[in-house]
């Protein structure tokens, strides 16, 4: 493992890759360095159609995860990342229309655009597409199962990795829902809680009640079914060894540590 990182070090220090509109997080770049330090000689080119072959995995993958067969063309929700210093709401996702084959939906993200047409019968991703911040489109071709599988195992290796920097192992869903207030009053919230490390827990019993409960809370992740499931490709990349957590909660993402909800509308019958 130690050989790997220094090469993946000494990689990073002599190629300046292009940044790929399909780059959206830290997580992805991640992907692209370890591909890119397995295969020295690789080419710019080819590492971005890996990193774009990854794009589409985690797409097809989480598909069940991120959404709810019951959704409906109108449905859509705006998160502001709470870090952001200007403020802007960074991601907007929103279900277009109907198709022959399921609903089209839109998740916008720092100036780009993916489309995707999912079948909310089957919860399965049929088609994809997107635009980068030049307006250019990109046709990202949809892979066979079993490479979706194979790229999927990779990443959650890598995942476990990240997660050990952040000494979580798990995350819990906590059996009683509560009343939580944010911007559009209260809302029934589903809490999903981390579950650290031996390690952290011995920290966490050096630091007083009062840090313990804000760290808590700072970490817990809530949902409500009052918000649509349109849950946002930046909560669910780097969390990609523990979606089908997701697959047992109702309703879409309220906040974590890095989003949090701005707007919402939830179409009803």
């Amino acid at each position: 493992m130690k050989h790997n990182i220094r090469k993946v070090q000494i990689f990073k220090k002599e190629v300046k890759m292009k940044k790929l509109f399909i780059a959206l997080t830290i997580f992805m770049l991640s992907i692209q360095i370890v591909y890119a330090s397995e295969q020295i000689e690789q080419s710019e080119a080819e590492i971005q159609i890996e990193a774009q072959k990854d794009l589409a995995a985690i797409l097809q993958y989480s598909v069940k995860y991120r959404f709810s067969p019951d959704l409906k063309v109108g449905d859509k929700v705006e998160y502001r990342l709470i870090n952001d210093p200007e403020n802007k709401t960074d991601i907007y996702m929103e279900v277009l229309k109907e198709d022959k084959d399921g609903v089209w939906i839109v998740e916008k993200f720092a100036g780009n655009e993916i489309y995707i047409l999912v079948d909310l019968n089957n919860m399965e991703l049929v088609d994809l597409y997107g635009f980068d911040k030049n307006g250019i489109r990109h046709e990202i071709e949809l892979l066979q199962r079993d490479e979706v599988n194979s790229r999927i195992e990779k990443m959650k290796q890598l995942s476990k990795v990240m997660e050990n920097l952040t000494q979580i192992e798990e995350w819990d869903i906590q059996e009683e829902k509560k009343d939580i207030e944010t911007i559009f009053g209260n809302m029934n919230c589903t809490i999903l809680k981390p579950i650290f490390t031996s390690e952290m827990n011995e920290k966490i019993k050096e630091m007083d009640y009062k840090d313990i409960q804000d760290a808590e809370n700072e970490m817990n992740i809530l949902f409500s079914e009052t918000v649509p499931k349109l849950i946002p490709f930046e909560f669910t990349a780097p969390l990609i060894s523990d979606l089908s957590i997701l697959e047992d909660i109702d309703g879409g993402l309220v906040k974590n540590s890095k989003l949090e909800l701005k707007t919402l509308k939830k179409i009803t019958d």
